[in-house]
Parts: C-alpha cells; sequence; structure tokens
C-alpha cells in the first residue's frame, strides 16, 4: 500500500514538472521610449519604443500623449490606428528587442508634452519629454499698456518701453532683443536704455527697456527687434516690431506754460535790474558836472 502511494506522488511530482517546463510564465515586458528632446514647430520628427523580449510581446504596443494614444501597432508591427499626421511602425532590433517607431508628418505645438509608450493596458515605459521649438512669429512695441503710434514725454523724464514677443521658445533672452531709434527712413541707430524685467509665458515673452527723453530724440521712432537660437543657428532674421514716434517737451515748451503772472515779474525783475545801474550812473554824472561847474565859478 505505501509502495503505490510512492508511485502515485512520485507520478504526479512528474507530471507538474512536465507541465512547468511547456509553460511559460508572463513577467511582463520592458518599454524604453527615447529619441532627440527638441522638435520643431511644423517640421517632421521620429522617436520610438524599444519592447523586450520579443517573445513578450503579445498586446498591441501604443504612443501616448495626454493620456491618448496618437498611434497604436500590433505585435506584428502592423499599424491598427492613428490620429491624423501621425504614422507608426517598426525599425527592427537586435536580439530579443523590437523597435516601435512613430514619425510626426508636421510637429505641432500640441506635441509640446510628456509622451509614454505602452504594452496593452498592462506595461508602461519611461515618461518623455518633448520639446517643440519655434521661432519669433510676431513683436510689438507698448508703452505704458498702450498701443498709440507716438508718446509724448518731457526732456529729461524716463519713459518704460515693452517688447512684446509671441510665438518663440526658447524665448528670447535679454541680448537677444535690439532697441532701435529710426533717425530717417532706413537710417536706424541704437536706442539707449536700460534693460529690465523679462516674463514669459506660453510662448509670449516681454522685455523692458527704460529710456531717458533726450531733445535731440524729437519726432524720432522708436522700435524693437527680437531673435531666438533657433533662429540664430539657422540664419533667420529678426522680427522687427511696429513703431511708436517720440515727442519731446523741451525746454521752451515748458517755459510758455508758466502763468501770465509769473512771465509778467520775470519782466519786471529783469527792467529793474537794468534800470538800477543805468539811474545810478546818470546820478554820479550829474553830481561830478555840478562839481566842474562850481570849480569853473570860483577860477573865473
Amino acid at each position: 500500500m505505501a509502495s503505490k502511494f510512492v508511485t502515485l506522488s512520485c507520478g504526479k511530482i512528474l507530471f507538474l514538472f512536465v507541465f512547468l517546463l511547456n509553460t511559460r510564465v508572463y513577467l511582463g515586458v520592458v518599454l524604453n521610449i527615447s529619441g532627440p528632446v527638441k522638435a520643431v514647430l511644423n517640421e517632421n520628427y521620429t522617436f520610438q519604443c524599444s519592447v523586450s523580449p520579443k517573445a513578450d510581446i503579445q498586446n498591441p504596443v501604443s504612443f501616448i500623449r495626454k493620456q491618448v494614444s496618437v498611434c497604436t501597432l500590433l505585435s506584428t508591427c502592423r499599424q491598427l490606428a492613428s490620429a491624423a499626421g501621425y504614422y507608426c511602425g517598426c525599425t527592427g532590433g537586435s536580439g530579443t528587442t523590437v523597435v516601435f517607431n512613430v514619425a510626426i508628418s508636421s510637429v505641432r505645438l500640441v506635441d509640446d508634452d510628456n509622451w509614454v509608450c505602452a504594452h496593452g493596458s498592462d506595461d508602461e515605459s519611461n515618461v518623455f519629454q518633448l520639446e517643440v521649438h519655434s521661432p519669433v512669429n510676431n513683436v510689438s512695441i507698448e508703452i505704458s499698456e498702450s498701443m498709440s503710434d507716438s508718446v509724448s514725454i518731457t526732456e529729461g523724464n524716463p519713459a518704460v518701453f515693452t517688447c512684446v514677443i509671441q510665438g518663440a521658445k526658447p524665448a528670447p533672452s535679454v541680448s537677444q532683443v535690439t532697441w532701435y531709434r529710426e533717425v530717417s527712413p532706413g537710417n536706424n541707430e541704437s536706442l539707449p536704455g536700460i534693460p529690465g524685467n523679462t516674463t514669459t509665458s506660453d510662448r509670449i515673452t516681454s522685455i523692458n527697456l527704460t529710456y531717458t527723453a533726450r531733445r535731440q530724440d524729437q519726432d524720432q521712432k522708436v522700435f524693437c527687434a527680437a531673435t531666438n537660437s533657433l533662429m540664430v543657428n539657422r540664419s533667420v532674421p529678426a522680427v522687427i516690431s511696429n513703431k511708436i514716434q517720440l515727442n519731446i517737451q523741451n525746454y521752451p515748451e515748458r517755459m510758455s506754460a508758466l502763468s501770465a503772472g509769473a512771465i509778467s515779474g520775470i519782466v519786471i525783475a529783469v527792467v529793474l535790474a537794468l534800470a538800477i545801474p543805468t539811474v545810478w550812473i546818470l546820478y554820479k554824472r550829474e553830481i561830478k558836472k555840478k562839481a566842474e561847474d562850481v570849480q569853473n565859478e570860483s577860477n573865473n
């Protein structure tokens, strides 16, 4: 009886051993998403997702942005679904690794985000942050939150101009914004001033310049020009803003603003300043003449 029990137990153990040898336990796959960290707006771009081991790729592989799949492939590398402008496939691999890829025909601003690739709903890759770079597309110059095409400033007083740059990433630095005054059509010179605060939000950058009004700048036009590193690397010229004409209120204009009473007082003071010395000179001459007359009479 004991011998029969041992025989049955050994048989079960042997069966279990054979079963395990012929059964693979699924432990999941490893995914790694990678590619150039910078893309350029409206240009094409490709990145990839490496998946291993190859034998365990049983579910579709998806490229996901903002928790939404933009392209999905079957384990056979056949594209299952994709959003407009996105195309995915396989670029081979080595050994037990398969490399899936997604190509963007024209990069958009929404692609500037975190991406992952996923194997079904169980396995997910690392997070890949894609930066979408873009050139300056618009520049404007403002003063005191006004878009007027002229400004009046008293000579010697400060005024703060703001250069507003839209669409650029990376954001322009202070050194990539140039300030000008148009002396005459086609003749531009540097506008003196002190650069101030720089703020950037949602691809809009604002850079200030504090200018002190000078009489020689009367009727000249002020403007700014901006670029960023993307444009510099590609030798793209800076974008120029609108122009604001300067009306410098100088000293004579301030004199005309004096009250009539103040002007009368100044005139009286000037007249008295001239009259008193004149009266004194005439008085001295009269005294001298009388003395000479008295002397002449005594001699006679």
